[in-house]
């Protein structure tokens, strides 16, 4: 009788994608040392994946020897992820009219598992707002976007995401899941989200959802500013306009 055949490993594959997740916003350029702290893997083993990498353009060598960022590969495969995003695409004309006429920087948020990604960002002619990136990744307790991602799920399947204790960012960051979900339960009701300084001191933000054909949802529309400026009347107003658009946005998506 043949011997029974070993099942295949997966090591490698899981290696090399930890390789690759290595890389952030905070952490553009790494080393090998760098990545073989970051991810457990033997110096060794990650020089092989490097190469291997910058030789099909997934990672490049920078102009300071040593150090490897993104390559062109992976800017390929992630517009093609961007350009692909039915959201996304129902949501550009809303956002430029609502960034143009609250002369607000608007963003759009998607989940993926416990945290929040940027897939669009519209500014006003003139503005530039640094803290955020298309692709960029943010936490969910502590954003306007974030809370309003978290209501569309259960008590229960949001006490399986977030760890019991919440990091603390800032003074003002909720860090209990019980009093965050107190929060969700008044988002679900309200219809929309606040951030007061939760995430960094000095900005504030609010945030709608935007609703699937099946009325999940699947996006949301957030926009923000320095808490000196966010009095009630400009978070009012703010708030009306996003749900406006959202709600133009869901009606695209078939949302009744």
């Amino acid at each position: 009788m043949p011997a029974k055949k070993s099942a295949p490993s997966f090591k490698s594959l899981h290696r090399a994608l930890a390789i690759l997740s290595s890389f952030s916003f905070s952490r553009p350029r790494l080393s090998a040392s760098d990545i073989a702290s970051y991810t457990d893997i033997p110096k060794s083993t990650v020089h092989r994946f490097l190469r291997i990498f910058v030789e099909q353009g997934f990672l490049e060598e920078t102009e300071s020897p040593g150090l490897f960022a993104p390559g062109l590969k992976l800017f390929e495969l992630g517009n093609i992820v961007h350009q692909n995003l039915d959201v996304r695409l129902s949501a550009k004309s809303p956002m430029d009219c609502l960034a143009k006429a609250y002369n607000t920087t608007v963003h759009l948020v998607i989940r993926d598992r416990d945290e929040g990604v940027y897939v669009e960002k519209v500014e006003p002619e003139g503005q530039h707002v640094h803290y955020s990136n298309i692709g960029k990744r943010i936490p969910l307790y502590c954003t306007a976007a974030g809370k309003i991602l978290l209501s569309d799920l259960t008590d229960e399947a949001i006490f399986s995401l977030l760890p019991s204790r919440l990091p603390s960012l800032t003074p003002q960051t909720i860090v209990e899941r019980e009093v965050l979900l107190n929060e969700i339960h008044k988002v679900q009701e309200k219809g929309w989200a606040e951030d007061n300084q939760e995430l960094e001191l000095g900005l504030c933000c609010v945030a709608v959802p935007i609703k699937d054909h099946q009325g999940h949802i699947a996006a949301a529309m957030s926009t923000s500013g320095l808490a000196a400026s966010f009095g009630p009347e400009r978070k009012s107003e703010l708030i009306k306009g996003l749900q406006g658009a959202s709600m133009e946005v869901s009606r695209q998506l078939g949302f009744p």
